[in-house]
């Protein structure tokens, strides 16, 4: 059985690495069942090793100097290798050891002797943060006021003159049709009655030339 040396970081395939601390590369490739590899010495005889990567950082080969969390390669899924991850590995004097006691977090912790400089600091930066006025609150969103529809008016529209329906004669006489004539042909005569028979008023409703919403564009007759 072949030991698992090293702590894995699934990740998806093309995430960048970069190296844990300052170094040295000493070896870049194809390592077999590590896949594609890149080592990288350090200070105190310590080595990193950084396995299954896509591929290489351009233009990294042995012998280049390299920075803390300087991009190294891809993540892959290169050699014995059963989906993207990178395989991290340590030696120190040639021997495996656990990578995750490299405190490889260090950067990001901050020690106890400069707390009290760092909570002074802090403090100056939040006077001034407080000083910078605010922006007035936003205001409440107002309810959406409905667009009332035009309203229609009914306009009644009496003709002038109305055709007469009959002529009555007076008392004793035979009344006389003029049916067929717009107007009376004469006016009715002294002492004689005309009656017109009532007519129904005609009611129309005029078009609206425009809408207040959508313009003329969307004329309608009711």
């Amino acid at each position: 059985v072949m030991p698992h040396e090293g702590t894995d970081f699934g990740s998806p395939t093309g995430t960048p690495v970069g190296a844990s601390s300052f170094g040295t590369v000493t070896f870049v490739g194809f390592a077999g069942a590590t896949g594609n590899f890149v080592r990288i010495a350090h200070p105190g005889d310590i080595e990193t090793g950084y396995a299954h990567l896509s591929r290489f950082a351009e233009g990294l080969k042995v012998g280049d100097k390299v920075k803390r969390l300087q991009l190294i390669g891809y993540v892959g899924s290169t050699g014995r290798s059963t989906g993207p991850h990178l395989h991290f590995s340590a030696k120190r004097a040639g021997k495996f050891f656990d990578a995750e006691t490299l405190n490889l977090d260090g950067l990001r912790t901050l020690d106890q002797k400069e707390r009290p400089q760092f909570e002074q600091t802090k403090a100056e930066y939040n006077k001034l943060l407080e000083a910078i006025p605010l922006p007035p609150p936003l205001s409440s969103p107002k309810p959406a006021t409905a667009v009332a529809a035009p309203a229609t008016t009914s306009t009644s529209i009496t003709p002038t003159e109305s055709a007469p329906a009959a002529v009555s004669a007076g008392a004793g006489t035979a009344g006389t049709s003029q049916a067929g004539s717009l107007f009376p042909t004469t006016p009715p005569q002294q002492g004689k009655t005309s009656t017109t028979a009532p007519t129904t008023p005609t009611t129309t409703t005029p078009a609206i030339d425009e809408d207040p919403l959508f313009g003329s564009e969307f004329d309608i007759t009711f």
